[in-house]
């Protein structure tokens, strides 16, 4: 099922007259620990609010809050709770770009950075191979098997299962496939965290407080 990168309800967050805007917007955090897919659900004059799909862990090195549109924006975390977290800008933001997606890449779906040992089958049968990055509605792969372009390909993707996918492009022993069945943003956040708790990514109990 297909699904839009984003979409804006520009509606006051509560009555407190803050300007905070509720929002739904698909996005991911970058900092030294990884990629952590999550949902920006609110825009403050400072601060943001986004649900997350697994702990982050506090670091005092800021992180990237990057969007699939190609727009970034640098944010310190300051509160975590359950599946919501709170960010501080750490600089000057354009409200809009944040609201509307208005980057080059607009209709880019977010690709999250995994590192995971993987198997795919062909008519040549199964091969080995790394699962480099994962969207919604597609992945890369590293693989030293050839597979030629448009060439269909399944892959075995944690908490997804066997998935269907197209050779879209090669460079070297990377390939990008595409899916022939999309999924929710959701259903690959869960899935990259899987991933990542295989790789032994996983954040612990480090949390930041409130501040």
């Amino acid at each position: 099922m297909q699904q839009t990168n984003s979409f804006t309800r520009p509606a006051p967050f509560d009555d407190g007259g803050d300007g905070r805007t509720t929002i739904i917007r698909f996005a991911k955090l970058v900092g030294d620990s990884g990629e952590f897919p999550c949902v920006l659900r609110e825009v403050g004059e400072d601060r943001l609010r986004v649900r997350l799909f697994g702990p982050v862990p506090m670091r005092v090195s800021p992180m990237t809050l990057a969007f699939g549109d190609g727009e970034t924006v640098t944010v310190m975390l300051i509160w975590q709770r359950g599946t919501e977290a709170g960010f501080r800008l750490c600089e000057q933001a354009d409200r809009q770009r944040l609201l509307c997606p208005q980057g080059p890449y607009e209709k880019r779906a977010i690709r999250v950075a995994v590192s995971v040992v993987s198997q795919v089958q062909a008519l040549s049968g199964t091969q080995d191979v790394t699962i480099r990055n994962l969207s919604h509605e597609g992945a890369c792969i590293e693989c030293a098997a050839h597979f030629a372009i448009d060439q269909r390909l399944k892959l075995a993707i944690p908490e997804l299962g066997d998935v269907v996918a197209t050779v879209r492009w090669r460079k070297d022993r990377e390939y990008g496939l595409a899916f022939v069945e999309t999924f929710h943003f959701e259903a690959m956040a869960r899935a990259v965290r899987v991933m990542q708790q295989q790789a032994g990514g996983d954040a612990g109990e480090i949390y930041a407080r409130d501040a």
